[in-house]
């Protein structure tokens, strides 16, 4: 029997593994390895599947803020103790078509001023100096932020916390989990496969398949909408043209799309370099269930949106040579009030790390930390105020307070 076992090894929960194991020993964390074909996979899926992901400082939001210093901190660190490069400070270019307001732009300086972030604001003369291969209108507004704002590598993110969770003596288990069963002094929880693990305490980061199985006596409230992305593949030549591009957050003011966000071509595991661009799109929708999220990965029609990617990186990237188009999917998982439910479920026993919102990637460390010791201590006792992360049920909710889909702006 274990101490402490993690459900769900993706970027939040390899990270609340390995803090875990920093804080105690019979820990283990429970989840499935990647799969070798996406297409053929009769398991589960994860947004971590990826190799780029944007990470900056700089928001209106003060508890995201927090956490991406936090994150950006502890990165090096991370690296040094596993071994494992994940990280690239590349800068980062933030583009409003419309015009944000002194509000905006005052709680910026805030956070820039209070993180110590180097940044400035780029007006058209500036980016087309600095950033001619980058095409955005003369009079949307943009920001510069310095390094460490850049990109990570989700795959190798969760490859160097569950290195560093082993070099502490962590157990990791690669099964799906699909019930989790009250037995008094423990939890037994049973696996796709039939077999049985015991743990006193037990943390859910389970992502979007957190109402899916049997895994909560009451149902967390949360959504999910399947995500498009587009990935443009270039050469290796016209790679490097772009080795200077930072990642891009564009805020476009187009009747199809909207939050762009993008990384410069890099290069993925089949070897060849893609740059990667995302998006809220018109026709994006809810998905739910095992079988629906599920489909979604497997089959979900992302080529039919490829025509108004292919006019969107023209756009912004008129002069990229792109050998190829690849669409892809993934799911995002979305909570009542934008920040992850980190809380607990039941005392002394049963706790939640559910919701990245689409921003979790980037402060996944960080939240792993807050999980970890929520669970160890029982209790919060972070300096960072617990009531943001709140956990919301359900059979609380009455009309879900926020919109997810463009359409129904």
């Amino acid at each position: 029997m274990f101490d402490y076992l993690v459900v769900g090894l993706g970027l939040i929960g390899s990270a609340s593994l390995r803090y875990l194991s920093e804080l105690s020993g019979n820990v283990a964390g429970i989840g499935p390895a990647e799969p070798a074909d996406e297409a053929t996979h009769e398991g589960i899926y994860g947004a971590w599947f990826d190799n780029g992901r944007l990470a900056r400082q700089l928001t209106t939001d003060p508890v995201w803020a927090e956490l991406a210093q936090r994150a950006l901190t502890e990165f090096p660190h991370l690296e040094e103790k596993s071994d494992v490069p994940f990280y690239t400070g590349s800068g980062h270019i933030f583009v409003s078509d419309k015009p944000l307001g002194d509000a905006h732009w005052q709680a910026i300086d805030e956070v820039a001023e209070k993180y110590e972030v180097n940044y400035r604001r780029l007006d058209h003369e500036a980016r087309r100096r600095e950033f001619p291969l980058l095409h955005v209108p003369a009079t949307a507004e943009a920001s510069w932020e310095a390094a460490p704002a850049g990109f990570l590598n989700p795959r190798r993110l969760v490859q160097a916390e569950q290195t560093a969770a082993a070099q502490n003596g962590a157990t990791i288990l690669n099964y799906i989990v699909t019930h989790v069963r009250d037995c008094g002094d423990h939890y037994e929880l049973t696996t796709r496969d039939g077999e049985a693990v015991k743990a006193r305490r037990v943390l859910l980061a389970t992502g979007a398949y957190s109402t899916s199985f049997d895994l909560t006596p009451r149902q967390p409230a949360l959504r999910y909408k399947g995500e498009l992305i587009v990935r443009a593949e270039v050469s290796e030549a016209e790679a490097a043209r772009y080795g200077d591009m930072p990642t891009v957050i564009y805020l476009i003011d187009d009747p199809e799309v909207a939050d762009i966000y993008l990384v410069r071509p890099i290069q993925y595991p089949d070897g060849r370099y893609y740059l990667k661009m995302g998006c809220n799109t018109i026709v994006d929708e809810h998905v739910d269930g095992l079988d629906g999220i599920n489909g979604w990965y497997r089959a979900g029609d992302s080529d039919r949106f490829l025509p108004v990617f292919q006019r969107l990186v023209g756009r912004l990237f008129p002069e990229m040579e792109v050998l190829a188009w690849l669409t892809g999917r993934c799911v995002i998982t979305y909570t009542t009030h934008g920040l992850p439910y980190v809380d607990t479920l039941v005392p002394g026993r049963l706790y939640t790390a559910l919701g990245g919102n689409g921003s979790s990637a980037k402060a996944a460390d960080p939240l792993g930390n807050l999980a970890a010791n929520l669970v160890v201590n029982d209790g919060w006792t972070d300096e960072m105020a617990a009531e943001p992360f709140r956990l919301v049920y359900e059979d609380e909710i009455e009309r879900w307070p926020r919109q997810h889909l463009m359409r129904e702006h």
